[in-house]
C-alpha cells in the first residue's frame, strides 16, 4: 500500500482508519478531518474531490473493516466541510452511504446511520435531494432486527424530520407518494415509521396533505386492526388529523376524492372489520354527509351498505348518519338512476338477520313513498311481493310497520294504474264489486289470502294482528268486502272457514272495528247493506259465526232461523268449539256493554229447543226494519249448509275406510 494509490490520503491513515479496531479507526478520522479541512482551505478543491472518491471506494469495498473506515472518514469529512462549505458536496458525501443500509454487517448498518446523521447535519435541507432514497433506507432499518441499528435509524429519522420541516417548500407530494406505496405494510414497526411521518405533516399548518387522504385512507383503516395498542392509538390520532383538516378546508377534495373516500368508508364499516375502524369509519361518514350534503346523494345506496348492517349498534353512530341521509333525501328528489340502485340495497337487506336493520329498510321505503310516491312507484312491482313476504317477519315490530307501508301504498292515488287488475282472475262480477277498490288492496288481499292460504300458522298465530292493523290503518269496511268477495270463490272450504273464523273474531271484538259494526246494525246506505249481504254468504261457511252475524246486526229472527237450522248440523268438535266462543265472546264485558244481548242470547239458545215464536224475548230489543233481501241469503245459507255436511260425512267415510284398510292389513 503506497501514498499514491490512495492520495491525497497516505497509506498510514488508510491503514488506521481500516483498522478492526474502533479506537483507531475513530483517531484516524480526526486525521481525515483535518487533511479535507486544509485542502478546502488552501483551495485545492480537485484533491478534495479525490479524497471523497477515495473514501467512496472504501464504502463500497468487499472488507468489513474498509467499509467501516470509509463511513466514519466520510462523516469525518462533512465536518470538516462544516455547515458553510459541506452543502455542495452532498450528493458525494450521501450517495455512496445508501447502499450500507442494506450491508448484511449489522454494524456496517448502524455506522451507516451514524455517519448519514452526522453528514445531514451539516449539509441540512441540502441532503433533501435525496430524499427518496433515504426515506426509503429510514423506512427499511426501522425494522431492523438489531436493536442497536433501530436506534440509529430513529435518531436519523428525526432529523431528516426536523429537516423536512425547516424547508417551507419541501414538495410534500414526494413524501406522500412514497408513504401511499408503502401503506399496506403489515409490520408493526414500519406502520408506526409511516405514523409518525403523518402525524408531524398533518399538524404543519404550511403543509397540506387533505388532499392525499384518498390515496391512503383504505391502509390508514387497515392499521386500526393493528395489535399494538401504540400504533393503533397514533393511527386514530393521524386520522383525526386528517378530519379536522377537512372540516377546515371542505374544498380540499375533490369530487372524485370524496366519491373514493365513500367507499373506503363503507368498505371499512363491515362488521368482519376492527370494531374501533367500524367506529371511526361512521364518524367519518357522517362528518362528510354533514360537510358535503347533497352532493353525496350520488353515492346513497353505497352509504346505506355501510349504515343497514351496523344500525342496531348505537355506539357506532350508524342512526346518526341515517337520519342525516332521510334529510337529505327529503329535501332533495334523486335522479332516477340513483333511486333504482337505492331500491337494489333495501330489497336486499329487508331479510337481514337483524330486526333493527329490517326496520330501517321499511322506514327507508315508506320514506321514499312519502317523498316521491311517484318515482317509487317504478319499482312497485319488485317492493310489493317482498312487503307481503315480510308479513311472516317473526318481529311484531316489522310485521306492523310492514303493515303501516302497505297500507300507504294501497291508499296512494299515484300511479293507480300501475296494477293490472285484469290479470288477478276474478270473474266480472268480482270486478263489479270492487271497482271502487284500490287495485294495490286488491292485489294485496290476494296475495294475504295466498299466505294465509300456504302457511296455516301465520293466519293462527299472526291473523288477528294482521287483520286489526289493517282495519286500523286502512278502511275497516274495504278490508272485509274485498277479503269476503275473494273468500267467496275460495275452493278449499276448510281455509274459507278458518278465515272466516279470524275475520269474524275480530269483527266482534276489536276496538278498530267499532264504526263497522254500527254500520252493520243500522244498514243506513246501500254500501253497508251489499257488504252485510257479501259477509253473509261467506259466513255461511260458519253457521255459528253466521250466527252471530245476525245477533250483531239485530236481526233476531234471522238469527232463530238459523238457529233452528244449526239442529240439522253434525255436531262435531269444530262446531261445539265455534259455539264456545261465540259464547265466550257474547258474555264478555264488552258485548254485553256493546250490544245489551245477554238475555237475548239466552232466548236464541232456547229457540233450538223451543218453536220459532219463543224468539220473541222479553229482553229483545225493538227489531229494526229488515232492509235486507233475506230469502236468498238464507237459501244460500242452506246450499252451504248441505255442502258442509256431506264434505262432513265424507270425512268420516274416508276415516272409517282408512281403520278398516288399516284393520285387514294388520290380520293378513
Amino acid at each position: 500500500m503506497s501514498d499514491g494509490q490512495y492520495g491525497p490520503i497516505s497509506a498510514g491513515i488508510i491503514r488506521s482508519i481500516t483498522d478492526k479496531s474502533y479506537e483507531r479507526r475513530k483517531a484516524a478520522a480526526l486525521d481525515v478531518e483535518k487533511l479535507v479541512r486544509d485542502l478546502y482551505n488552501n483551495n485545492q478543491l480537485s484533491q478534495l474531490e479525490r479524497c471523497l472518491a477515495v473514501l467512496a471506494e472504501l464504502i463500497n469495498s468487499g472488507n468489513s473493516n474498509q467499509r467501516k473506515g470509509g463511513l466514519i472518514g466520510m462523516a469525518a469529512s462533512a465536518i470538516a466541510l462544516g455547515n458553510k462549505n459541506g452543502p455542495p458536496y452532498t450528493a458525494k458525501l450521501v450517495e455512496p452511504i445508501i447502499p450500507c443500509f442494506l450491508d448484511a454487517d449489522l454494524q456496517i448498518r448502524y455506522y451507516a446511520c451514524e455517519s448519514l446523521y452526522n453528514i445531514a447535519k451539516i449539509c441540512k435541507t441540502q441532503v433533501l435531494d435525496h430524499f427518496e432514497d433515504i426515506f426509503d433506507v429510514l423506512w427499511r432499518v426501522t425494522a431492523d432486527a438489531d436493536t442497536n441499528v433501530r436506534g440509529g435509524a430513529e435518531l436519523l429519522n428525526r432529523l431528516i424530520v426536523e429537516t423536512v420541516l425547516s424547508k417551507e417548500d419541501f414538495d410534500i407530494a414526494i413524501l406522500m407518494a412514497l408513504i401511499r406505496d408503502r401503506i399496506y405494510t403489515q409490520t408493526s414497526s414500519n406502520r408506526r415509521f409511516i405514523l409518525e411521518w403523518l402525524n408531524t405533516i398533518t399538524t404543519t399548518p404550511f403543509f397540506s396533505v387533505c388532499n392525499y387522504i384518498s390515496e391512503i385512507s383504505d391502509g390508514l383503516f387497515k392499521m386500526l386492526g393493528e395489535q399494538a395498542p401504540a400504533v393503533r392509538d397514533l393511527c386514530e390520532t393521524v386520522l383525526g388529523n386528517f378530519l379536522s383538516g377537512i372540516k377546515m378546508r371542505p374544498d380540499a377534495l375533490s369530487h372524485e376524492d370524496k366519491i373514493q373516500m365513500i367507499n373506503v368508508l363503507v368498505v371499512h364499516t363491515h362488521e368482519n372489520e376492527p370494531f374501533l375502524a367500524r367506529k371511526l369509519s361512521l364518524i367519518w361518514l357522517e362528518e362528510f354527509v354533514k360537510l358535503y350534503k347533497e352532493e353525496l346523494l350520488v353515492m346513497l345506496s353505497t352509504c346505506l351498505v355501510g349504515i343497514l348492517p351496523s344500525i342496531v349498534e348505537h355506539e357506532l353512530r350508524a342512526d346518526a348518519v341515517n337520519r342525516l341521509m332521510m334529510t337529505l333525501v327529503g329535501e332533495n328528489k334523486l335522479e332516477q338512476d340513483i333511486l333504482d340502485k337505492t331500491i337494489e340495497v333495501l330489497l336486499k337487506y329487508i331479510k337481514y338477520d337483524v330486526v333493527e336493520t329490517r326496520v330501517t329498510v321499511l322506514n327507508w321505503i315508506r320514506h321514499l313513498h312519502s317523498s316521491m310516491p311517484g318515482q317509487l312507484f317504478v319499482h312497485m312491482h319488485r317492493i310489493f311481493p317482498v312487503l307481503l313476504n315480510t308479513l311472516s317477519d317473526t318481529s311484531d315490530e316489522v310485521l306492523l310497520l310492514d303493515l303501516f307501508l302497505i297500507s300507504n301504498i294501497c291508499q296512494s292515488e299515484s300511479a293507480p294504474d300501475q296494477v293490472d287488475i285484469s290479470t288477478f282472475g276474478l270473474d266480472e262480477e268480482a270486478l263489479k264489486q270492487l271497482s271502487h277498490i284500490s287495485p294495490f288492496l286488491i292485489k294485496f288481499a290476494l296475495s294475504l289470502l295466498e299466505m294465509f292460504r300456504t302457511e296455516p300458522s301465520l293466519l293462527r298465530e299472526r291473523g288477528v294482528l294482521i287483520i286489526r292493523q289493517l282495519c286500523l290503518l286502512l278502511e275497516p269496511a274495504q278490508i272485509y268486502r274485498v277479503i269476503c268477495v275473494l273468500l267467496e270463490r275460495e275452493s278449499k272450504h276448510s281455509f274459507a272457514q278458518e278465515m272466516v273464523s279470524t275475520l269474524h273474531g275480530v269483527l266482534l271484538t276489536a276496538t278498530e272495528l267499532f264504526i263497522l259494526r254500527d254500520e252493520l246494525r243500522a244498514l243506513a246506505s246501500e254500501s253497508s247493506r251489499s257488504l252485510f249481504e257479501c259477509i253473509f254468504r261467506v259466513w255461511s261457511n260458519r253457521p255459528i259465526a253466521l250466527l252471530g252475524l245476525c245477533l250483531l246486526s239485530q236481526h233476531y229472527q234471522q238469527a232463530a232461523d238459523v238457529a233452528l237450522l244449526l239442529s240439522q248440523v253434525d255436531i262435531t268438535v269444530d262446531v261445539l268449539l265455534e259455539i264456545d266462543k261465540l259464547v265466550n265472546l257474547i258474555e264478555s264485558p264488552v258485548l254485553a256493554c256493546e250490544f245489551g244481548i245477554v238475555g237475548i242470547w239466552e232466548g236464541v239458545l232456547s229457540a233450538l229447543h223451543r218453536s220459532y215464536n219463543c224468539t220473541n224475548s222479553q229482553y229483545a230489543p225493538k227489531v229494526p226494519p229488515c232492509r235486507i233481501d233475506f230469502p236468498p241469503l238464507m237459501q244460500h245459507f242452506k246450499t252451504a249448509l248441505a255442502r258442509r255436511q256431506t264434505e262432513v260425512r265424507s270425512r268420516h267415510r274416508d276415516l272409517l275406510s282408512g281403520v278398516v284398510t288399516q284393520m285387514r292389513s294388520v290380520k293378513m
